[in-house]
């Protein structure tokens, strides 16, 4: 059985080299995007069991992006998981209101980041 495809959005160099790195060390298919419009101009093509996405991002915003990903009957049913340095329970909960599917709060250890990803492709 193949690895999950994985579409990383955020605009971090530093955070999304590291994420990406270490999710194809585990075999993962990933491709990236460094801002919203860039992620829809994945969406059509890579087609990816699971969205990691910052949320916040230059020009668009990542609760923006939740939303119109819900909001397309092609694309409603991927998992999106939150990628962000906000913590606060205010934070979390806008999140999963505007559609997420999981919650990762920066930064993160390697072995907790694999083990969530693990149980959100699940």
């Amino acid at each position: 059985m193949s690895k999950a495809k994985i579409l990383l959005v955020e605009d971090n160099e530093t955070n999304l080299l590291f994420f990406s790195d270490l999710l194809r060390t585990k075999g993962y298919e990933v491709v990236t995007a460094k801002s919203g419009y860039e992620a829809f101009e994945w969406l059509e093509q890579f087609r990816p069991d699971l969205i990691l996405l910052d949320m916040h991002l230059p020009e668009m915003d990542g609760l923006s992006i939740v939303r119109a990903i819900r909001s397309s009957d092609e694309m409603a049913g991927v998992k999106v998981v939150a990628l962000s340095a906000l913590s606060m329970e205010s934070d979390i909960e806008a999140a999963y209101q505007a559609g997420c599917d999981g919650y990762i709060t920066k930064p993160v250890g390697m072995k907790e980041f694999l083990q969530k990803m693990e149980s959100y492709l699940r």
